[in-house]
């Protein structure tokens, strides 16, 4: 059962790591759009 539970807080904090990696990749690429469309512009 306290295997369980360890097992259970990894996976919340690997999901956590990957939606925060979602986040970052976004906001990436959102910054490197609007610099293109401000050199296009």
């Amino acid at each position: 059962m306290n295997q369980n539970r360890r097992l259970e807080n990894a996976a919340s904090a690997i999901t956590g790591l990957k939606g925060l990696g979602d986040t970052i990749a976004y906001t990436v690429v959102m910054l490197m759009e609007q610099r293109q469309a401000e050199r296009l512009g």
